[in-house]
């Protein structure tokens, strides 16, 4: 698991700071406890997502317009991501979009639930093992790697929770997270004969990263 401390985030708040345009959001972070906590979870779920942090002021603004009365950092990552959607593994020029069966992705809201102020996935271990089966099938029709694509943003993490043991090629975009908003109109996908989006370009991911390596990329 990444470790992103409270020391690691007030260390680029600091060096963040000293930015002519920007250096003027972070003062607010650096003196209250609960901006900083929040910014601190976030930027670990979008590391462990391998989303580049170079886009601070983004993410930052972000984070202000966030309710920090909510205990659940779905939502505000589901945000996130949507406004760095051009920076997202899987939206570069020519990657392979591939949708998720209506059907099979329909079978999976039933167990997505929100419960005391946060989402979750109850789904039962056979259940599990049948979507992932389903998956395997569809890696098996595409040699190269792709990104997969869901109509669901709260149900993407959790999806791409399920397939990172087995499928660390994939990755998993929400359609509202595209590069290319329009193309979400294609999610037409005939059950076991999906249509993909744009070509194949292959994507050498890593299974781990840093806070420095990644916030100076």
């Amino acid at each position: 698991m990444l470790f992103v401390g409270t020391q690691e985030v007030a260390n680029l708040l600091e060096e963040w700071k000293e930015d002519e345009k920007d250096g003027e959001l972070v003062a607010p972070f650096l003196a209250d406890r609960n901006l900083m906590l929040c910014l601190r979870q976030l930027l670990r779920a979008l590391l462990i997502e391998l989303v580049p942090i170079t886009r601070w002021a983004v993410i930052l603004h972000a984070v202000k317009d966030f309710d920090l009365e909510s205990n659940d950092i779905l939502p505000l990552l589901c945000e996130t991501r949507r406004r760095l959607r051009d920076q997202l593994f899987g939206n570069e020029p020519g990657m392979l979009r591939v949708p998720l069966d209506r059907d099979q992705e329909e079978a999976l809201v039933p167990w997505l639930r929100h419960e005391d102020g946060r989402w979750f996935l109850g789904i039962p271990p056979e259940e599990t093992q049948n979507f992932l089966a389903d998956v395997r099938h569809l890696t098996a029709r595409h040699v190269e790697r792709f990104a997969l694509v869901v109509r669901n943003s709260e149900l993407r993490v959790f999806i791409r929770r399920m397939l990172q043991l087995e499928f660390v090629g994939v990755m998993v975009l929400a359609a509202d997270e595209l590069s290319e908003p329009e193309r979400a109109m294609q999610l037409t996908a005939v059950k076991g004969d999906p249509t993909p989006f744009g070509k194949v370009n292959l994507l050498d991911t890593s299974a781990d990263a840093s806070i420095s390596s990644v916030s100076r990329t």
